[in-house]
């Protein structure tokens, strides 16, 4: 309970604990199979440091509760340090700091790590001391949780670095790194089916095939919900894993936009397209996402592809090379920001160019030079064709050429092919850009199910490989 003098009365907050909510699992927090399947082996490890971020009432601490709950057992000696002790689980030592008489996180730490634990759980990292504390368990054989107040996952590594942690400390021994909020869920007793409205369509850049192909359901109320149109709650997540990439740039001190897209080339989704995707499988409303996430669109003076800082009279990302230059509607002149998919005043497509009888654009992305040469020969007659040998050159032609297809082999040298497309995506500017992905093995385009809008298996038949692009692009001109 908190209270607080105000000009007509006292202010009166009361935080309410639950009994039972110690007993959460993991599978009951929100976390979807693809994301169990990515956290769950990082919290099995027998050594790493995991970071929950997030503010406070995000659901940072049950969260940890599942995790524990999820290891504890006779074969594993668990301590925890927190302010306060919230409940109790079973099987894990639990211990409460007291800064009045000098036991504080760093203090009780230090003790803890004379315990011989398997699992420390710090209840918040507050100051330099404990966070390289925490640091050092986790490199020294124990698997350490706690939890930092940060907005993001990326920004998570900068508040480490901020607090005077060695780059190599926080690359050797960081292993996972999860932002969290909290959506109320859908009652499940009064749901209807709710369309997204013109604002919400504005608001979260909803595409065509996003609102086609979603689920969105909202509660209509109901005496169960207490005519709320909600009943319980749910996390949102964004997954970071510090690995290959990521942990190069944190070694290199990269600045947090760096981080940022390291992060999201291997493959971690922010906290907004989570929200997005639990929307669109009706676990949760699109007004509940708006209100507990922000906006992954990048600040003005910023490039919208790389988020490096751009001058305002650039026409080019130096960065990226993407083509930051306006458009004008062919419909009434209107200036048409970069992203937009059609001119808000009149409703013609921003790609449609007066007079433009130029075939269409199509980049074929290949390892290998000979299989694009024979693909470009394929299709002379009905596309032009540019053709890079990797997934970071793929970008690259993306934001330079602006074609109007990318035909994408799963297999390149550097980054693969499902991940090029996760990242497309991912970017405003080309998240409804037709995308086809080929591979010589039959299973390797996961049944279309990493972004994609169609799969090709190698040797490719000239006549199928026409009929496919030609039909994926109608199918996104609609």
């Amino acid at each position: 309970m908190s209270c607080l003098p105000s000009l007509h009365g006292e202010t009166v907050v009361i935080r309410i604990l639950r009994k039972g909510a110690e007993r959460l699992a993991v599978g009951d927090v929100g976390f979807t199979t693809e994301q169990m399947a990515h956290v769950l082996p990082i919290v099995e490890r027998p050594q790493g440091l995991v970071l929950l971020t997030g503010p406070t009432g995000a659901g940072k601490t049950s969260t940890l509760y599942a995790f524990l709950g999820h290891l504890a057992g006779e074969e594993r000696n668990i301590i925890t340090v927190e302010d306060p002790v919230e409940y109790e689980l079973p099987g894990v030592n639990q211990t409460q700091v007291n800064e009045r008489i000098g036991f504080t996180f760093a203090k009780a730490l230090r003790t803890v790590l004379r315990q011989d634990p398997d699992v420390v759980m710090v209840g918040e990292i507050r100051d330099p001391e404990t966070a390289e504390l925490a640091l050092q368990a986790s490199l020294t054989g124990h698997l350490v949780f706690s939890t930092l107040h940060t907005n993001d996952a990326p920004s998570a590594l900068v508040r480490l670095r901020d607090l005077g942690i060695p780059p190599w400390l926080i690359a050797s021994s960081l292993s996972l790194v999860l932002a969290q909020r909290l959506a109320r869920s859908i009652c499940q007793w009064c749901v209807v089916a709710a369309p997204p409205t013109e604002r919400q369509i504005a608001q979260l850049h909803l595409a065509p095939r996003d609102i086609a192909t979603g689920r969105f359901l909202a509660g209509a109320g109901c005496p169960t919900c207490d005519h709320t149109g909600y009943r319980g709650r749910k996390g949102i997540f964004e997954v970071l894993t510090v690995d290959g990439g990521v942990r190069e740039h944190v070694s290199a001190q990269s600045s947090e936009s760096a981080l940022r897209t390291a992060a999201r080339l291997s493959g971690m989704r922010t906290l907004r397209e989570d929200g997005l995707a639990k929307a669109a499988a009706g676990a949760t409303t699109l007004d509940e996402v708006m209100r507990v996430t922000t906006t992954d669109l990048v600040s003005a003076g910023t490039c919208p592809v790389c988020a490096q800082t751009v001058e305002e009279d650039y026409s080019l990302c130096p960065w990226c090379g993407a083509d930051l230059r306006p458009d004008s509607c062919t419909g009434c002149q209107r200036h048409l920001e970069l992203g937009w998919q059609l001119c808000p005043t009149c409703g013609t497509p921003a790609h449609a160019r007066a007079g433009d009888d130029r075939l269409p654009h199509l980049l074929v992305v290949d390892d290998d030079p000979q299989v694009g040469e024979a693909i470009a020969a394929m299709v002379a007659e009905r596309y032009t064709v540019t053709c890079v040998q990797t997934g970071r050159g793929a970008f690259e032609a993306v934001h330079r050429e602006r074609p109007d297809a990318v035909l994408l082999d799963v297999a390149l040298p550097d980054i693969d092919g499902h991940t090029v497309t996760r990242e497309l995506r991912a970017r405003p500017v080309t998240a409804d850009l037709p995308i086809v992905l080929m591979s010589a093995e039959p299973t390797a385009g996961g049944e279309v199910g990493e972004g994609a809008d169609d799969y090709l298996t190698k040797p490719l038949d000239p006549a199928v490989l026409l009929a496919r692009l030609e039909a994926v692009r109608r199918r996104l001109a609609v």
